[in-house]
């Protein structure tokens, strides 16, 4: 009960400034924290209006729109709203003008969210990229509407994204932390140890490593899964990949100092294994 009253607590307040942004201008601000509410409540109604408000791509409105309808098919505000942005897109327009201040809510009507095409050519001052304050730009984030340069677009469904927006609208399993990379590193590091060893004792090794090493790849990647939330991304496999190597390369280099050649079974073994493991946590 506690836990479901702080969260609540916490969607109220997420909820409250996301409209004290879009009432100031601030669509990045005001993203934000509404896609934080979807995260944390996926049927929340508001959040996903909220959603709507914020971004400028029409289509991407609709997809957030048809979400609120999902949720509550006789919504009659985001009923509007979708009739007012597929009328756009048939006109062909792609992107809304910027973020007007506008009062926000779940009643909040069409042409207030939707400002008229004045608002889109009023500005006609220089702009320059916020992020290289020196470098002029026509180029503006579809999602914030902060001015970029060429160097900070990230491409997008419709238009494009400054490097921020980006960052926040990439899937939670790919925010890999330090932490999370520390504990895989660690992990992967005493699984090459074990493994390294594991393979010394099998018989016929190169033959049934085949068999073994995708399985102990596999135990690898779910226990990760555990200890990480089920992180992805190249950093993960990276971090992965290179201390399973640097687990199994002590035994490895002690078989070729004193046999003077390598031995396969645990090369083949060591191979497969991190193989599958950087497959897995692409």
């Amino acid at each position: 009960m506690t836990n479901t009253t702080t969260e609540t607590l916490t969607i109220d307040t997420l909820l409250e400034e996301g409209r004290k942004a879009l009432q100031a201008g601030d669509a990045y601000a005001a993203s934000k924290q509404f896609r934080r509410v979807t995260e944390l409540a996926p049927d929340n109604i508001e959040g996903w209006l909220g959603m709507a408000y914020a971004v400028r791509s029409y289509l991407e409105k609709r997809e957030f729109l048809q979400r609120v309808l999902a949720i509550e098919p006789e919504n009659s505000t985001a009923q509007e709203q979708l009739a007012e942005v597929e009328r756009r897109i048939a006109a062909g327009e792609l992107l809304a003008p910027k973020l007007a201040r506008v009062a926000p809510g779940p009643q909040t009507a069409p042409d207030e969210i939707y400002p008229s095409d004045d608002a889109a050519t009023a500005e006609t001052a220089v702009q320059y990229c916020y992020r290289h304050p020196s470098r002029e730009t026509g180029l503006n984030c579809v999602q914030c509407g902060r001015p970029i340069c060429t160097e900070c677009v990230r491409p997008a469904f419709v238009g494009q994204l400054c490097p921020e927006c980006a960052q926040e609208r990439r899937p939670r399993n790919y925010k890999v932390t330090p932490t999370n990379l520390v504990s895989t590193g660690v992990l992967a590091l005493v699984a090459g140890l074990l493994g390294s060893w594991l393979s010394l004792q099998l018989p016929f090794a190169i033959f049934l490593s085949f068999i073994l090493a995708p399985i102990y790849g596999e135990l690898f990647v779910r226990l990760t899964d555990r200890i990480t939330q089920a992180k992805r991304g190249r950093p993960m496999q990276l971090t992965a990949g290179l201390a399973m190597a640097a687990g199994f390369a002590p035994l490895g280099i002690l078989t070729l100092i004193l046999w003077g050649f390598p031995n396969l079974g645990l090369l083949v073994f060591g191979g497969i294994a991190i193989f599958t493991i950087v497959t897995r946590l692409r």
